[in-house]
């Protein structure tokens, strides 16, 4: 504290130091924000510029200029920071893939502003300490590789699919939204029928505008691409083929405000478990065939992920209607004892049994156990 107090004076009587503290930080390599209350940012140096790959962050809230893969712990970090005025050193936090980056992982600090300054702000720092080889924003092996790590880690259809949509915003897309097959939202075995497709219900999506309609009110333009389970793209200015062939697509494409189409089935072994749109507007390139590739095998990904979670659901239901079969439907009651029982099954629980006995001498037996292991 005397060592703060000792600088804090010293900076104030004397400008000369003042100057040379201001260029220190000017040509510091470490990425250097100023943020106000609502971490917003209102100065940074020539190496926050670089790490945001030119982009002007001042006026904007930090966690919005950097595509933290968890932004809400920073910003709970920084209030505290604020709240306490104790700093927060050498946080490691990963970042999602942009157009101009690959992921990175970053090292992060919050200083709360020395006492005697205008407002209750913070200092941030950031130092890029991701590995060279580690940057996969234009390999698309490498970008496959991060999509796979992010997405299907639970056994949850909506969480699958939104972090898949997290995944591919806005590395591949500036917004994409998925939907499932009615059988997959309802828990159910795909039809043995297939004459006609299922219904489709959105389930996610990531990076859609405010306001705008990402998701068609018809269908039946993807039942071709759903039927060959191939993906198809389209650019409203480079291939307007299957545009004019389908009025109604050209239109869903400008509600989305997006000049591009990305459309490709989730597939599982010859079923249809979903579809995945993928919309460019700010993005002003189309969709290559590399991009096309990228999306098919992610999807084959994500698909084996949602079957896998199917599967398990199905499974579970039935493991849970054989235990209750083997259970006592009515506990029988002695002269001593009147039985009641109440079993609540956890998610990821074995089986557990109970059992009740009748005895000799107004007796009564009571057993609970619990089997080891999961499944049928």
């Amino acid at each position: 504290m005397e060592g703060d107090a000792r600088r804090e004076r010293t900076l104030e009587t004397c400008p000369e130091a003042m100057r040379v503290a201001c260029e220190a930080l000017a040509a510091s390599p470490l990425a250097i924000l100023v943020l106000d209350d609502g971490l917003r940012v209102t100065e940074c140096n020539e190496a926050a510029h670089h790490l945001l790959a030119g982009t002007d962050p001042t006026g904007k809230v930090m966690t919005d200029v950097l595509p933290l893969r968890d932004p809400e712990s920073e910003r709970a970090d920084a209030r505290d920071v604020r709240s306490s005025g104790v700093a927060s050193l050498n946080r490691l936090v990963r970042t999602r893939a942009t157009p101009r980056q690959g992921p990175r992982t970053l090292c992060l600090s919050f200083f709360p502003l020395p006492p005697g300054q205008e407002g209750s702000g913070l200092i941030c720092t950031i130092a890029d300490i991701t590995p060279k080889e580690a940057d996969s924003g234009t390999d698309p092996l490498r970008r496959l590789a991060a999509i796979q790590v992010e997405v299907g880690e639970t056994l949850d259809h909506d969480t699958t699919c939104a972090e898949l949509a997290d995944a591919l915003v806005p590395g591949a897309a500036d917004t994409v939204v998925i939907a499932l097959a009615e059988h997959m939202t309802d828990d159910e075995p795909p039809p043995l029928t297939r004459h006609h497709p299922e219904p489709l219900c959105p389930i996610a999506s990531s990076g859609a505008p405010e306001g705008s309609h990402v998701w068609p009110a018809d269908q039946r333009p993807f039942a071709p691409l759903l039927a060959d389970h191939t993906p198809r793209a389209t650019d409203i200015e480079a291939d307007t083929r299957w545009l004019d062939a389908e009025p109604a697509l050209k239109r869903l494409l400008r509600a989305a405000g997006a000049h591009a189409l990305l459309a490709a089935p989730i597939m599982r072994e010859g079923t249809v478990l979903g579809l995945l749109l993928l919309y460019r507007g700010e993005t002003p390139a189309p969709f290559s065939r590399e991009d096309i590739a990228l999306v098919e095998k992610v999807c084959a990904h994500t698909a084996r992920c949602l079957d896998h979670a199917s599967r398990f659901h199905r499974e579970h239901t039935v493991a849970l209607a054989i235990q209750n079969s083997l259970l006592p439907r009515q506990p029988p009651t002695g002269a001593a004892l009147d039985i009641a029982d109440l079993r609540l099954p956890g998610d990821e629980s074995g089986g557990g049994w109970f059992d009740v006995m009748p005895l000799s001498g107004a007796r009564t037996g009571l057993a609970v156990g619990q089997v080891t292991g999961f499944g049928v």
